[in-house]
């Protein structure tokens, strides 16, 4: 696999314990389908992770589009489209489980997740957490 198998790191904390909670979730199984893809083991893992990411998707985006409503959060918009984009790829990548390997769908979504994690993490997330801490100060 091209892409070494990625890592947590205290820059993709955004200091909410909620969230934090949930992005460790996601970041765990993207690495537990690296390992796997990596030992040549992708074909046991790729189900389960995209199960998941569909799943997380749901319960995660539905929280944080909760906060972004009661708050009256100026980027609702660009936000929501991001975790759309998310939803939209996420669903492609199971389409393509029918065209590709499992292992090649496998590389591509542990891309795909770790760059996308943490680019909407530090991007799109972090602003989010900042308009809320701002919030709850006033």
């Amino acid at each position: 696999m091209a892409k070494t198998i990625p890592e947590w790191t205290d820059e993709l904390r955004t200091g909410d314990r909620e969230i934090d909670t949930h992005h460790r979730a996601l970041f765990q199984i993207v690495k537990r389908l690296a390992v796997a893809a990596e030992l040549g083991r992708a074909d046991l893992e790729v189900d389960t992770a995209l199960t998941f990411l569909t799943e997380y998707g749901k319960h995660h985006f539905a929280t944080e589009d909760q906060w972004m409503v009661r708050l009256n959060y100026p980027y609702i918009e660009t936000h929501r489209a991001a975790h759309r984009a998310f939803v939209n790829q996420i669903a492609d990548f199971h389409a393509q489980l029918n065209d590709a390997t499992r292992a090649e769908v496998a590389q591509a979504l542990v891309r795909f997740a770790s760059d996308w994690f943490d680019r909407h993490v530090k991007l799109v997330d972090m602003p989010l957490i900042e308009f809320l801490r701002g919030q709850r100060q006033t």
